[in-house]
């Protein structure tokens, strides 16, 4: 009870622009907070009865802050030296008066949560959860459909490539755009093999794409139907193949199975 006595004789204001007045036992500024101490004897104005906590400067009536120390200082100045008192006086004095009520303070709304130390720094709810913030995922996931777009363009025009080298008998530039799993192929091997093939993809239109799948950042299989010059039989499925072509990234681009092409008759 002495202790609470002496610590009621002084203390500190703080008003908000709320209008909410604050007594603190210390008040620290810094660069981006106010630190706060609520004085001995007056009610904290957060729901969990923290007496130590921060407020935004901006949040703060400076002004009036002023104003309410010097009226302070005016009316309780701060003692210069301590004070002795009468311990049988001050019993009897505590013994005849009424408890002291406690000041009431309404919650303000702009006053943050309290700290549990000065050492320990603030961290962002999304890094305590391990959870990825939500403003992030929309931009994560459109640049991911765009790469894979960029990615779907480039894949279907290997095939397109591929199919015009073949149909030119350019087989050394097709080549370039295939993998060999047999590893049996050279550029004259390759030449004789579809030199056999009795169809010629055709000049326009050769290309009519079902679904490309990625399986992985380096796989991806696409189902395709492909369109070939007629036959002699000059049947409608006579001149087109739809197939599953395995697509792989390697060397800096992306490969097609050079044995769907060899075995395509």
């Amino acid at each position: 009870m002495i202790l609470t006595f002496l610590l009621l004789m002084w203390h500190e204001p703080l008003v908000l622009k709320s209008g909410t007045r604050l007594e603190c036992e210390s008040v620290i500024v810094e660069s981006d907070w106010v630190l706060v101490t609520i004085a001995v004897g007056y009610k904290s104005p957060l729901a969990s009865g923290a007496r130590r906590f921060k407020i935004r400067p901006e949040k703060v009536d400076w002004p009036a802050t002023e104003r309410a120390k010097q009226q302070t200082q005016v009316s309780q100045p701060r003692p210069q030296k301590a004070i002795v008192f009468d311990q049988e006086k001050l019993k009897a004095y505590e013994e005849s008066s009424p408890p002291r009520p406690v000041n009431q303070q309404q919650p303000e709304a702009d006053v943050e949560a309290p700290e549990e130390s000065d050492s320990q720094p603030e961290v962002p709810e999304s890094a305590q959860s391990g959870s990825q913030p939500e403003a992030v995922k929309p931009l994560d996931e459109a640049q991911e459909r765009k790469r894979k777009s960029a990615e779907e363009r480039i894949i279907k025009q290997t095939l397109e490539r591929i199919l015009s080298n073949w149909r030119h008998g350019k087989y050394e530039a097709m080549l370039q755009d295939v993998h060999d799993t047999t590893k049996v192929y050279s550029n004259e091997g390759l030449k004789d093999r579809m030199a056999r093939n009795t169809l010629k993809p055709r000049a326009t239109r050769v290309v009519d794409y079902q679904t490309i799948r990625f399986h992985s950042n380096t796989l991806v299989y696409v189902t395709a139907t492909i369109h070939f010059e007629p036959g002699v039989a000059a049947l409608e499925e006579s001149h087109k193949r739809t197939l599953t072509f395995q697509v792989i990234y390697e060397d800096g681009g992306w490969k097609y199975d050079l044995l769907e092409f060899t075995h395509m008759n």
